[in-house]
């Protein structure tokens, strides 16, 4: 199938991929977003909380859905044999007796005197009713379509346990409360991620199973004519009265109003891409990526739309076989912390927007970053890339000319990126320019302030449908609220908890001179007060998760240190294997001896 554009790098099997997976995200997100959610056996909402788990809500969901069919297979049996029925009228052979004597008919006898049967219009009985339909449009888009869809969306996360790293002894020392707090959350969230894991894997089989059992129960033979309908009929008396429809519409009904009310204004997109009813079209993927991006913070963040507010699946519209999202529509997210920090995202998708001399410039994402009334934004452009056939130029263009020189100043953003699909090229703005195109193209440019580091302002980043994009996308989720935002950088987004400062969060050494309150906030702010390298650890105490924010040698600029980070490891090979990062704004990188090892 030819697409709208020649592709060079992103095929035809991999749009398909983003078709696929914008369905099942519109389910997870559309999960993660029902406000009443029922924490599932086995799961207790102690000190090691549930929220930040993106396996939570939908398991919950997935228990709604083969709650729904445990009633459906208890009554199945009872409604094979005695299924509601309706009176049709259609042409059918009857006794001629028992037609009616119209002259028509007399004229027939009279011309066909040994004649027995003969076509009329008469009323039968048939299992062609709307209670029928209804039991069809649940087993086929609730305990078939949505139960592989939800059984594909659990096996395809990410949930991975954390490993301490290399921490000094000598703080180690300092700090045996802490380091003791640390190891125990480390190995309870690691326990609970394994625990997480096997009733994931239980609950995939057990969902597999059902929608098996959907698919046999929809062959029965007085089912075998019903078409299913698009929408579910409306209840008729028969439905909601009848012991055994009754009680499957009632559990339907619980499910509608309960874990699965968000699912609802999804189901049709969800039908339309599991059923290969879209064209993989290149404008697929610029959607994927807004897409991916908008349920990266609510499945990651647990962010929520404004009340009443449709998230940015129930816009996506079905329009000649291909997918189409609302330009220049604003889709907010919002989020709070424990402490009654408020944060918000908000997303556009091919926005309109006036630089600074007033010429219009349109990228592919816009985002705003609100915290406590700053804002930051920030700008994406999509685009299919294989550099090593398109060539340096390409890419020199991408970077210097669109991301920093299109967007990046005339538009007043804090930071501006590439989103393309060439696996070999992932350039974060963590190092200068000039370098990343000498590592990969063995050229340099002389363009302006190409030798010049650039603080994770502008580059290009590799986005692979079903390759890397879970990680990629949640290093942009830490890199938009944590590295450019000073005030979430002590934050657990996932739990929505701000650290404790002095308990929770703890600087790299002991100062006698000043309180470590104080020592932190010089720290998190890059003082030059605040000593050369000094770290501040975080543990969060609800999931475990684990980082670091330290100022770089030199300057004092803080980075954010993760498991997968976005900063460029030190080029000191003595520093492999642990947590130590080029400064990206001014390349401290400091080696063991200047550490004093």
């Amino acid at each position: 199938m030819m697409t709208e554009q020649q592709l060079t790098n992103i095929n035809e099997e991999q749009l398909k991929h983003c078709i696929a997976e914008i369905g099942l995200l519109a389910l997870s997100t559309s999960s993660c977003v029902t406000r009443q959610m029922t924490v599932h056996e086995g799961i207790e909402n102690s000190s090691l909380g549930i929220l930040w788990c993106p396996s939570a809500k939908l398991l919950a969901t997935a228990n709604a859905l083969l709650d729904l069919a445990k009633v459906v297979k208890d009554n199945w049996d009872v409604l094979e044999q005695r299924p509601l029925k309706s009176f049709i009228t259609q042409v059918a052979s009857v006794d001629i007796k028992r037609v009616s004597s119209s002259p028509q008919s007399l004229i027939q006898a009279k011309l066909n005197p040994f004649k027995r049967q003969t076509l009329t219009f008469t009323r039968v009985e048939s299992n062609q009713c709307t209670e029928n339909e209804f039991l069809c449009y649940v087993l086929d888009v609730y305990l078939k379509d949505l139960v592989n869809g939800i059984a594909k969306v659990l096996t395809s996360l990410k949930i991975e346990e954390i490993v301490i790293p290399n921490i000094s002894r000598k703080f180690q020392d300092e700090r045996p409360n802490f380091m003791t707090d640390l190891r125990k959350r480390v190995q309870k969230r690691n326990f609970f991620i394994g625990d997480e894991k096997r009733r994931i894997t239980e609950t995939v089989s057990q969902l597999h199973n059902c929608a098996e059992w959907a698919s046999q129960a929809r062959k029965a033979g007085f089912l075998e004519e019903v078409t299913t309908p698009d929408e579910p009929p409306s209840p008729s008396l028969r439905l909601t009265g009848s012991p055994i429809y009754g009680s499957i519409f009632e559990q339907y009904s619980n499910c509608r109003i309960g874990s699965l009310a968000a699912i609802e204004q999804v189901i049709y997109l969800y039908r339309c891409t599991y059923q290969g009813q879209v064209r993989p079209t290149w404008e697929i993927y610029k959607i994927w990526c807004v897409a991916r991006m908008y349920s990266t913070f609510i499945i990651y963040a647990n962010m929520q739309p404004p009340k009443g507010e449709p998230t940015i699946f129930e816009c996506i519209q079905t329009k000649r076989g291909t997918l189409e999202l609302p330009r220049n529509k604003a889709f907010k997210l919002q989020g709070k912390l424990n402490d009654g920090t408020e944060f918000s995202i908000t997303f556009w998708y091919q926005p309109e927007l006036l630089t600074h001399n007033g010429e219009l410039r349109m990228p592919d994402i816009k985002v705003e970053v609100a915290t406590n009334g700053y804002k930051r934004l920030y700008c994406f452009n999509a685009e299919d890339r294989n550099y090593k056939e398109q060539g340096s130029d390409q890419f020199i263009d991408d970077v210097l000319e669109i991301a920093r020189n299109k967007y990046l100043a005339p538009l007043g953003m804090t930071a501006s990126f590439i989103l393309h699909t060439d696996r070999q090229v992932n350039y974060w703005g963590e190092v200068p320019f000039n370098r990343i195109l000498q590592e990969k193209f063995n050229l340099t440019t002389e363009t302006v302030n190409a030798n010049r580091y650039v603080n994770h302002q502008y580059g290009a980043i590799s986005l692979i449908p079903g390759l890397n994009a879970d990680e990629q996308f949640q290093k942009i989720l830490q890199l938009l609220f944590k590295y450019h935002n000073n005030s979430l950088k002590t934050a657990c987004l996932a739990c929505g908890y701000q650290l404790e400062w002095g308990k929770d969060v703890v600087p790299s050494w002991k100062p006698s001179l000043i309180s470590e309150v104080e020592l932190i906030s010089r720290t998190l702010n890059g003082s030059s007060r605040a000593g050369n390298g000094t770290g501040v650890y975080c543990s969060c105490p609800k999931c475990g998760d684990f980082w670091v924010v330290q100022i770089c040698w030199i300057n004092h600029h803080p980075l954010l240190k993760l498991i997968d980070c976005f900063h460029r490891h030190s080029d000191h090979p003595e520093w492999k294997g642990k947590w130590m990062y080029i400064c990206p704004v001014c390349g401290s990188d400091p080696s063991p001896e200047d550490l004093g090892y």
